[in-house]
């Protein structure tokens, strides 16, 4: 086979997508649970599930169906020697990284440069963390927030890692 990280990435791809596990557990304060992935949500407020995510899992339902069909329509491609390959799986796992920073930038500098209220926000969060907000010296609220990661997100991680791979692999095999 001639071009096979993007195999790997594309079989890969498609056996993340259709496992239905969820890649991230988020809790805040005991008040609202969340265990996600770019193809289910489950959120619980005070311990009751919401319908809205319902609603909300049938579009991601949509999306898992569309990656599954494109990444199998790139591996056909690439079986009878057509390069084909997608950033979707990519960047969707990449913004689980990102999602934090993004945050990050938003609570310690918008926030704090429009309304002068500051949020102590960690930059990373793995395990258990406390954000709290500030008026002044006053404290206005204090939360703990547990964020991890499941095994799974890092098979994903490991295989969206070789998308750049494939560009290599493209440019080696023409």
């Amino acid at each position: 086979m001639k071009y096979k990280i993007t195999f790997t990435y594309l079989l890969g791809s498609i056996i993340i997508t259709l496992l239905p596990f969820e890649w991230w557990y988020y809790n805040v304060g005991d008040l609202v649970q969340i265990y996600d992935s770019p193809y289910e949500i489950q959120v619980t407020l005070f311990g009751e599930s919401l319908l809205l995510t319902k609603i909300i899992n049938l579009i991601l339902l949509a999306y898992r169906f569309y990656i599954i069909v494109l990444y199998s329509g790139y591996l056909s491609y690439l079986i009878t020697g057509k390069f084909k390959v997608s950033s979707a799986f990519f960047w969707q796992t990449i913004l689980y990284i990102l999602w934090p920073l993004i945050l990050y930038v938003f609570f310690d500098y918008l926030v704090y440069d429009l309304f002068k209220y500051t949020i102590y926000y960690p930059l990373f969060i793995f395990g258990t963390e406390t954000i709290s907000g500030k008026i002044s010296d006053t404290t206005i609220f204090s939360i703990t927030y547990t964020a991890y990661p499941e095994i799974i997100y890092w098979a994903a991680l490991a295989i969206a890692l070789l998308y750049p791979f494939t560009y290599l692999e493209k440019r080696k095999g023409s």
